[in-house]
């Protein structure tokens, strides 16, 4: 089992209190796994914000990445969000204020999480949690 499955299934478990997009409830399995597939429906809204926080951790070097699950939560909720479009998100957010940043590594857990997309519609991960953990770092933004 690969460890982002493991980590999915173990999330899981915890009711994570993260939402994602809203979906049709009527949607067959099949259906819904061959959309996840072929394309991923953007919040325009949520990317808006996502990009937002993301210039400001860049230009300020915050790193949200405190931990192991904590990278893995933003890259499976990018990844579920916005599909290849979060995948530059990831890198930016990996490397803002981490000196160890590793771009292959990066990219192998990103890889990973796009696999497991389907697997993450159960967990209710999405983009927001990288809202979150910004502002859990002190990050406001001014509107």
């Amino acid at each position: 089992m690969s460890a982002i499955k493991q980590f999915l299934e173990e999330i899981a478990t915890q009711q994570v209190a993260i939402s994602p997009p809203s979906s049709e409830p009527n949607q067959s399995k099949s259906k819904a796994k061959n959309e996840t597939q072929t394309r991923t429906v953007i919040d325009k809204r949520l990317l808006s914000d996502v990009k937002a926080y993301v210039n400001v951790l860049c230009r300020d070097q915050i790193d949200i990445t405190e931990n192991y699950s904590q990278w893995i939560r933003i890259a499976l909720g990018l990844a579920y969000s916005f599909g290849e479009q979060g995948r530059e998100f990831f890198h930016q957010i990996s490397s803002a204020g981490y000196p160890k940043y590793n771009h292959a590594e990066s990219e192998k857990v990103y890889n990973d999480c796009m696999n497991s997309r389907d697997d993450s519609r159960k967990t209710k991960i999405s983009a927001k949690s990288v809202i979150r953990f910004a502002r859990e770092a002190g990050v406001r933004l001014q509107r």
